[in-house]
């Protein structure tokens, strides 16, 4: 790829192909959290791995947030990262 083209490739298409992956992993591991039940150890470490998933498709989209579009993703209201955070952690306290 010519050189003033890979920053458009790189920001449309594999930034947004990763961030799609992570989120297809967070949502295996939620529904492997929920498979596991009620072995509230194994259900608990699925979803530590949801968070982090979900942590690195946020961070997948940071890296497209440069030049004009630096802090692009910063007042995001569809996924709610910090509150989906919010409420795995919150099901994570809650497993006996």
């Amino acid at each position: 790829l010519p050189e003033q083209s890979r920053p458009f490739f790189n920001d449309v298409l594999r930034v947004q192909a990763r961030f799609m992956l992570e989120l297809n992993r967070a949502f295996n591991a939620a529904a492997k959290a929920v498979r596991a039940l009620p072995d509230a150890p194994a259900a608990r470490s699925h979803l530590v791995e949801t968070q982090r998933r979900l942590a690195a498709a946020r961070k997948a989209l940071s890296e497209a947030e440069h030049g004009p579009f630096a802090g692009w993703y910063s007042g995001d209201r569809l996924f709610n990262f910090p509150g989906l955070q919010e409420r795995i952690a919150k099901a994570i306290k809650e497993l006996p």
